[in-house]
């Protein structure tokens, strides 16, 4: 029995996976590929300095899968939008985003000011870099 994916996703397409590089953001990323993906745009603080990010990259290039991961830091505004638009040289247009930047720390009363960084880059990144227009 061949079950075909409930979802595809545009393969002329480049998607944004902020963060995508720690473990669920690489399930993410090999999910969208085999449901059609074909480009990948990952911004990381770490980018490829981890071997398990450079794996990732190698496996979905395999996949004919175009997947792109600069040093980004997606709170620092000027840095984002350099990042993105180096990128838009070399990859299709951005139909999409996911939010997966954060940072874990086990408090007991929780940090909501860290929490609210990551939303805000969120939305900067939605709303200023990726679906703004000229």
């Amino acid at each position: 029995m061949i079950v075909k994916p409930l979802y595809l996703f545009d393969s002329q397409k480049t998607y944004v996976i902020a963060g995508g590089l720690g473990g669920i953001g690489r399930s993410i990323a090999r999910w969208m590929a085999e449901r059609g993906a074909r480009h990948l745009l990952f911004l990381s603080r770490s980018g490829t300095t981890r071997q398990e990010a450079r794996a990732l990259l190698e496996e979905l290039n395999a996949q004919q899968v175009q997947a792109l991961a600069p040093q980004c830091d997606i709170t620092d505004l000027k840095q984002l939008r350099t990042v993105v638009e180096e990128a838009c040289k070399q990859m299709p247009p951005i139909k999409g985003c996911i939010q997966g930047a954060m940072v874990l720390r086990v408090r007991p009363n929780p940090a909501f000011p860290q929490i609210i960084i990551c939303f805000r880059a969120q939305m900067l990144i939605n709303d200023r870099i990726l679906f703004s227009k000229p």
